[in-house]
C-alpha cells in the first residue's frame, strides 16, 4: 500500500502528503471537521467507480476504477493511471469537497429564502426551482445535499470519462500519467498550440461524460421528499442546469479577460459551463421535440443564462455567515454588481469569438477519437455547435 500511495502522490505532484491519502472513508483524517458527511461523499464516489467498472468491455474488462481522497488544501480532482497495474484512479481532494459544499450551501439556502435574486426579474430556472422548494416546504438541507452530491457526481464522472474514453494514450504521448487537475484555470485562445488544443478537446469530451453521469444520477435519485424537484423531466433538466453551474462556480469560474493566455491545459470554467448548458439545451430539444425558434426553448435558454449569472456570483460572497437575508437589498446589489467578474456574460454574448475556438476543438476531437483506446465505447460527441 505504501508503494501505491507514493506512486500516486508522485504522479499528482504532492509527495509531501504521503500519509494523507485515504482509500476508505474511515481513514479520512478527522472527519468531524467537515460540515457534511465525508462518509456519504466517499461512498457515492466509490459507487460511481464500481458502476463504471461494470461498463468496461473487451480487453479492458479486468481494469478497476478506484477512488481515493487526498487530504489537501488544493481544490483538485485527478484521473490517474498507474502503468503496469489494472487500476484507473479517481482522486478527489478534501478542499474540492469543501468548495463544492460551500457553493451548494449558498445556493440551497438562497432557494429557501425570500430574497429576490435580481429585483424585478424572473430568473428563469432559479424561479422555477424556488417555487417548488417554497410551495412544498422542502427543507433547505435536502436541497443542499442533492446539489452537493450532484456536483460530486459530475466531477467524478468527468474523471471517469478520461479513463473510459481511453484518454491515457494521448496524455502518455505528452509524458503525463494523469489528466491535468481540475483546479487549473486558463483562458482560451486560438493561439493555443496543437497539443494544448488537443488537451482542451479531451477535457471537453470528459465534461460530456460528467454531464451524462449527472443526468443519470438525477434521473435515478430516490427520495420522495424531493421528487418534485426532479419531475417532470423538463424540471429535472432545469435542476441539472443549476447543478452544472454550481460545479463550475465551485471549481472557480474566473472571467476570461481582456488578454488571452496562449497556453494551458483546460478551457476556462465559464466556457466549459456554457458548453455543458448548451448540450443540456440540445438534449432538452431532442426529448421535447422543440425547434430552435420555439418560445419554450428560447425561454429556457434565457432563464438558464440568468440562473448561471446569479449562481456564479454567489461564490463572491465574502463569508457563509453573510448569506442571503430576506430583509437586505445589499445582498442582491452585491450579486448584480459582481456578475461580470464570473465570465459567463462574455461567454453567452461573445459567441462570435467563442465559436471558432469550439469549432477547432470539434475538429481536433475527430482526429483524437480515432487514436484513443476506449475502455467502454468507440466515441463520444462534443457539445453541438450553435444553430
Amino acid at each position: 500500500m505504501k508503494a501505491t500511495i507514493d506512486a500516486l502522490l508522485r504522479i499528482i505532484g504532492e509527495p509531501h502528503l504521503n500519509e494523507h491519502i485515504a482509500f476508505d472513508a474511515a481513514s479520512v483524517p478527522d472527519p468531524q471537521r467537515f460540515p457534511f458527511s465525508i462518509d456519504d461523499a466517499f461512498l457515492l464516489c466509490e459507487r460511481l467507480c464500481n458502476e463504471q467498472a461494470l461498463k468496461y468491455v473487451g480487453a479492458h474488462a479486468n481494469r478497476r476504477p478506484r477512488f481515493a481522497i487526498l487530504d489537501s488544501a488544493s481544490g483538485s480532482a485527478y484521473a490517474v493511471w498507474t502503468p503496469g497495474t489494472a487500476d484507473d484512479w479517481v482522486i478527489f481532494s478534501t478542499a474540492l469537497f469543501q468548495r463544492l459544499y460551500a457553493q451548494c450551501l449558498l445556493v440551497g439556502t438562497a432557494l429557501s429564502s425570500e430574497v429576490s435574486f435580481l429585483p424585478g426579474v424572473d430568473t428563469g430556472v432559479l424561479t422555477e426551482i424556488r417555487s417548488v422548494v417554497t410551495n412544498e416546504l422542502i427543507p433547505s438541507d435536502l436541497v443542499v445535499e442533492l446539489l452537493f452530491h450532484a456536483t460530486i457526481t459530475q466531477i467524478v464522472g468527468h474523471e471517469l470519462g478520461h479513463h473510459a474514453y481511453g484518454h491515457d494514450a494521448e496524455y502518455a504521448k505528452l509524458g503525463l500519467s494523469a489528466a491535468p487537475d481540475e483546479a487549473t484555470e486558463w483562458a482560451a485562445s486560438l493561439a493555443l498550440n496543437q497539443s494544448d488544443l488537443d488537451l482542451h478537446a479531451l477535457e471537453l469530451a470528459a465534461d460530456h461524460s460528467g454531464l451524462e453521469w449527472l443526468i443519470g444520477f438525477l434521473s435515478g435519485y430516490k427520495d420522495d421528499r424531493i421528487k418534485s424537484l426532479l419531475l417532470p423531466s423538463h424540471r429535472r433538466m432545469s435542476f441539472c442546469a443549476m447543478a452544472v453551474v454550481c460545479t463550475y462556480a465551485g471549481l472557480g469560474a474566473k472571467a476570461w479577460g481582456k488578454s488571452e493566455i496562449s497556453t494551458g491545459k483546460h478551457p476556462v470554467a465559464s466556457i466549459r459551463c456554457y458548453a455543458m448548458l448548451r448540450l443540456l439545451r440540445h438534449l432538452l430539444r431532442v426529448a421535447s421535440g422543440l425547434q430552435p425558434a420555439d418560445n419554450l426553448d428560447e425561454a429556457w435558454w434565457g432563464g438558464t443564462f440568468l440562473a448561471a449569472d446569479v449562481i456564479g456570483s454567489f461564490r463572491l460572497m465574502p463569508t457563509l455567515d453573510e448569506g442571503p437575508d430576506a430583509s437586505s437589498s445589499a445582498f442582491v446589489v452585491t450579486l448584480h454588481d459582481s456578475l461580470d467578474m464570473v465570465g459567463l456574460k462574455r461567454v453567452f454574448f461573445d459567441e462570435a469569438t467563442l465559436n471558432p475556438y469550439l469549432a477547432e476543438l470539434h475538429k481536433r476531437w475527430k482526429v483524437l477519437r480515432n487514436r484513443c483506446r476506449p475502455r467502454w465505447r468507440v466515441s463520444e460527441p462534443l457539445p453541438p455547435m450553435p444553430d
